[in-house]
């Protein structure tokens, strides 16, 4: 037992190095649950781990939890972030609610043929639109009801579309993302090839989308740094990891914000609907 704790406290101390190897941030995913095995089976053991170990477990929790006490005002517009899911049965409903609830802009993920009817029905209200190509799950889209003042924009390395348009506040990149699993998938060459797009784009920029990452990692911490934004959303579980661990990977990042989580409507994602400014 002694032997498990202490490689459960060793891995969960590692989640916080995402920023030195990409392994860092494979573990942030697991780390309060590392921590409290760790804490479990290390301190009642050991009287010379009870520091070190209740520090570490301590400093995780913080990591974690921390950030869900902190509140930012709502922001004048809205944004509705929805991986669709190659799987979507019922792509129908997932139009209905976005023109119910009627936000600002909106961004998708696994957007396939299957579920291209989504954006064919917000055409009317959302008639700036822009659509990528990603893997074979599907690609990632943006639309808005704002002018749109450029041509949408897609990355090399995938998972990304950007659409400039002109919001009530100005000139505004609006980017829907789609990241890779993390280390040992994809998901770190991935973001080191859109950084440096993220960072040319000449305006402010709301981003959302599924990160396949938890927003104490230092990849969500990078993407913030790289566009100016900070987390403007709901920190809440929008992923069941084998339908059991929640997770939370769908994410918004503009100047400041909040969010609700929604309904599943067919997908394995939930949705989120947040209330951001413009950095």
């Amino acid at each position: 037992m002694t032997s498990a704790g202490l490689i459960a406290i060793l891995g969960a101390a590692a989640g916080f190095g995402g920023s030195i190897h990409p392994v860092g941030d494979s573990l942030a995913v697991f780390q309060l649950p590392l921590a409290l095995i760790g804490m479990v089976l290390l301190i009642p053991q050991r009287r010379a781990v009870f520091f070190p170990t209740a520090f570490v477990g301590a400093m995780c929790m913080l990591h974690v939890l921390g950030p869900k006490v902190i509140q930012s005002a709502p922001g004048p517009y809205s944004l509705y972030q929805k991986n669709l899911s190659f799987r979507q049965h019922e792509p129908g409903l997932v139009a209905t609610d976005i023109l119910r609830r009627s936000p600002d802009i909106v961004t998708l993920q696994e957007v396939n043929d299957a579920n291209m009817v989504v954006l064919e029905a917000l055409k009317a209200e959302y008639p700036g639109q822009g659509w990528c190509p990603f893997e074979f799950v599907g690609g990632v889209a943006v639309a808005t009801k704002w002018p749109v003042i450029a041509e949408p924009v897609c990355a090399d390395a995938g998972g990304l579309a950007a659409l400039k348009a002109r919001s009530p506040s100005g000139p505004v990149w609006l980017v829907s993302l789609h990241l890779h699993w993390p280390w040992l998938y994809g998901q770190a060459a991935q973001i080191d090839a859109l950084l440096p797009v993220l960072a040319g784009l000449d305006a402010p920029v709301i981003l959302a989308g599924d990160f396949n990452m938890v927003p104490w990692s230092a990849l969500v911490r990078r993407v913030a740094d790289a566009t100016g934004t900070v987390y403007s959303s709901v920190r809440a579980s929008t992923y069941f990891i084998k339908g059991r661990l929640p997770v939370p990977i769908d994410h918004v990042l503009a100047g400041g914000g909040t969010g609700e989580v929604l309904p599943l409507l067919g997908s394995d994602h939930m949705g989120v609907m947040a209330w951001v400014s413009v950095p």
